[in-house]
């Protein structure tokens, strides 16, 4: 696993980091309007795979492999040299969301990553293309891997409509994400994630002059993550509220190997302000080199 050579660190760069990252959230945020309320809308961040999902929707760490496309950008490097995954679910039990990425080490020992995603039906449909990339550094005796996302979006709405005069329309937009690792030992890792940091949607309808611009959410993540650790692997997420009307989420994740074979995955997420938003999660994997 990258970063298995590491000495005791001082972290008040990367606390540092962190301040930097964080003002730049602030000073990237969409509109006001958006300021309000904060709420995810269009593109909202999803756990899209399986593994995410039971483990409470921890990704700024624990995200791994191809998966990590979806989450952290650091956390490319993984074992294989190269890697794709698949996923299909429905969200909320509704809507169909497909969804598939691909990873590969380059000779020069960074990581390139390009995942593909489409979810809703005629009604409304969003699709995204990310390529990524993700390179392992030194940083003062310590391993660190840094990565970058770019979003590519495109959203659709109203073709199912069969009526005359019916509104029809579509949405065009980009954003960049940057994550880093940080390894304080062969097992134990740091990492934070700013999510669509800068980014921008331009919607356009069938009626005249109604286009218009704004932003997503920008999303703030901190965590950390212990691997293979007694055959265990757990995850622990900070999601930073950077909105009104939002709040602080906590997410926690833990991994069983069994056998070598099974994976068992359980996990929990609730806000701070709110334990209405409380969630559980329970979860099986299988896992078989081809």
């Amino acid at each position: 696993m990258t970063g298995q050579r590491l000495v005791k660190d001082n972290l008040r760069k990367f606390a540092g980091l962190g301040l930097f990252l964080a003002v730049l959230a602030g000073v990237t945020s969409p509109l006001p309007a958006q300021r309000l309320t904060g709420l995810a809308g269009a593109f909202a961040p999803l756990g899209v795979s399986a593994r995410t999902t039971a483990l409470g929707g921890t990704r700024v760490v624990a995200a791994i492999g191809p998966d990590a496309l979806f989450g952290n950008p650091a956390a490319l490097p993984f074992y294989s040299a190269k890697s794709v995954v698949f996923h299909y679910f429905r969200v909320l039990g509704l809507l169909p969301y497909l969804a598939a990425a691909a990873d590969l080490r380059l000779p020069d020992n960074s990581w390139a990553g390009v995942a593909l995603s489409s979810n809703g039906d005629a009604l409304y449909r969003e699709n995204t293309l990310v390529l990524a990339y993700s390179r392992p550094l030194t940083w003062q005796g310590k391993a660190v891997d840094v990565g970058a996302t770019l979003n590519l979006r495109y959203a659709s709405f109203g073709n199912n409509a069969s009526t005359p005069g019916s509104v029809t329309g579509n949405a065009l937009g980009a954003g960049l994400s940057f994550g880093a690792r940080l390894w304080l030992t062969e097992h134990f890792a740091l990492g934070l994630l700013l999510q669509d940091a800068p980014n921008y949607l331009r919607w356009s309808t069938s009626t005249s002059g109604s286009g218009y611009g704004e932003g997503l959410p920008v999303h703030l993540a901190f965590g950390a993550g212990a691997f293979d650790v007694a055959g265990m692997t757990l995850a622990f997420d900070w999601d930073k509220s950077l909105y009104r009307e939002t709040f602080d989420r906590i997410r926690f994740g833990v991994e069983r190997s069994v056998l070598g074979l099974l994976a068992v995955r359980g996990g929990y997420a609730t806000a701070l302000a709110n334990p209405d938003y409380t969630e559980y999660s329970l979860g099986l994997g299988a896992q078989y080199q081809i």
